[in-house]
């Protein structure tokens, strides 16, 4: 879509929908607005096990030339599930998760650094399926990326894969991203103890904060975002913020 003009043109091939020969799984633009990358899954009802609600291992990464609208598959990594795809901001870098499931239901977890400019330098880093990460985000440096962990945000060296707890908030992280100007993190967080506990109309619900941070981890702080009532004529506010 042409936001200035207000018109649409179809990017991707298939039907996307229950017969379905491919899924979207993740898409960004480069820097300069002239290439889009997306995560897809082509042979989304094909041969290749697909254990419980994984696909077949047919996930891989793609560009698209926007004004010739070329197509072209980046790696051949066969994967049951890709996601979080976001571009470092210089343009050189592709992040992402990777999921393998095998017939045995083992899984191997990965976070992808890809590299546009020398593909045969992208690293798989491996990382412990049991932190169950659900979100992840490269530093505007390129140097380190910070990802969800089972009680928080973790922080991982790329060069040396040293990883290190960055937040120690016994809270679940369901999205993280480096603001833009500043050398700061924001993230949504959960309190653990407020969700999960019991079913039906008794159980607590489950309530979620908009939090900021340092990049080393330091001064965190509450984003208090005041929403009126439905039916009320109250304009939001601008957000608070408070330790």
């Amino acid at each position: 879509m042409d936001v200035n003009k207000a018109s649409f043109r179809q990017l991707s091939f298939g039907v996307l929908d229950d017969d379905s020969t491919q899924e979207i799984m993740g898409v960004a633009f480069s820097p300069n607005s002239n290439t889009i990358y997306f995560l897809r899954q082509t042979d989304y009802s094909g041969p290749g096990f697909s254990p419980r609600s994984f696909g077949p291992p047919d996930t891989n990464l793609y560009s698209m030339d926007l004004a010739t609208s070329r197509l072209q598959q980046l790696t051949q990594y066969r994967a049951n599930y890709m996601s979080e795809l976001a571009v470092s901001q210089d343009g050189r870098f592709l992040l992402f998760l990777l999921l393998k499931v095998y017939a045995s239901l083992k899984h191997e977890h990965f976070i992808v650094l890809y590299d546009l400019q020398e593909p045969s330098r992208s690293r798989l880093i491996p990382i412990e399926y049991k932190w169950n990460v659900s979100t992840a985000a490269l530093s505007p440096n390129s140097q380190y990326v910070v990802f969800s962990g089972p009680d928080g945000l973790l922080k991982m060296d790329i060069e040396t894969q040293q990883t290190s707890d960055l937040t120690s908030l016994d809270t679940r992280v369901s999205e993280v991203e480096f603001f833009h100007a500043k050398n700061e993190i924001l993230f949504l967080a959960q309190t653990l103890s407020q969700c999960g506990v019991g079913y039906g109309p008794s159980a607590p619900p489950c309530r979620w904060q908009l939090m900021n941070m340092d990049s080393d981890g330091s001064n965190v702080r509450t984003i208090n975002i005041d929403v009126p009532e439905r039916g009320s004529n109250t304009v939001v506010g601008a957000p608070r913020t408070s330790p």
